[in-house]
């Protein structure tokens, strides 16, 4: 019977993963802030002024039960504290925008359930806002790998 390494199995997975990720933020994950950064505070302006008369329409239907202006309003201010840290460049500012990032695709996927709820049929906005909130919970990744690079490379300086 052949014996199978388990550990040596999830090893090369999370490598892999990593590897992807590195692939795909070969640059950077500032296009990916601005993007959230955009479309949190657009998203969030948009139904804080007229989410009584969007709610009615298709595909906007299942936002009938997340109709406190509040959920917005912090949807909004996540929106600004992202702006705030990408205009930043400090180790502090980058730790802080993955975490923004990390919370931002809570929300994009819980957007793209919340329209899944208007089914049928089902809106285009259901794999738009699933593909950004994964890239957010990526990019989130890659920006904590590159600030826990730094820090060590600093933390080794001195």
């Amino acid at each position: 019977m052949p014996s199978h390494n388990k550990c040596g199995l999830i090893s090369r997975c999370f490598g892999q993963f990593s590897e992807l990720i590195d692939w795909i933020f070969d640059d950077g994950v500032r296009s990916v802030e601005l993007a959230n950064t955009g479309m949190l505070l657009s998203f969030s302006t948009i139904f804080i002024i007229g989410s009584a008369d969007i709610i009615l329409q298709y595909p906007y239907r299942g936002f009938a039960y997340v109709s406190s202006v509040w959920v917005w309003v912090a949807m909004f201010v996540l929106g600004a504290i992202q702006w705030l840290l990408l205009i930043k460049t400090s180790l502090r500012s980058d730790r802080r925008s993955a975490i923004t990032l990390a919370a931002s695709s809570v929300v994009f996927l819980s957007l793209s359930g919340i329209f899944a709820s208007d089914y049928p049929p089902l809106s285009t906005a259901v794999p738009i806002y699933f593909f950004h909130g994964v890239m957010c919970l990526l990019a989130s990744v890659k920006r904590m790998k590159i600030v826990r690079v730094v820090a060590d490379e600093s933390a080794n300086e001195g």
